[in-house]
């Protein structure tokens, strides 16, 4: 006999183009950044992503991300002409108390 129960949740997507401190959502479950500019985006002083690359950090059920998400801009080499800073960020986060 299955004893759980359904969880509610949301997502939010948003674009950011300058160095921040990601607001996290209340309850939030997992995050994805995207980068879809052409310079680079440094997320949380660990991964440098690449135009086109992203990466993310997925919770299992029921657990809730207790962390920060910072983001940060930086140019490759060579820099392309015309730079555009543009991290996309993906939350997934739980509508209902648990």
């Amino acid at each position: 006999m299955c004893k759980c129960k359904c969880r509610k949740f949301a997502t939010s997507v948003r674009a950011y183009s300058n160095q921040t401190e990601v607001p996290l959502s209340p309850n939030l479950n997992s995050w994805a950044v995207q980068n879809s500019g052409n310079t680079l985006v440094v997320v949380n002083s660990q991964w440098i992503l690449q135009p086109g690359q992203s990466v993310g950090l997925g919770g299992n059920e029921g657990e809730i991300f207790v962390g920060k998400l910072y983001l940060q801009f930086a140019l490759p080499t060579p820099a392309p002409p015309i730079p555009e800073n543009r991290g996309v960020v993906m939350q997934k986060f739980y509508v209902d108390e648990c």
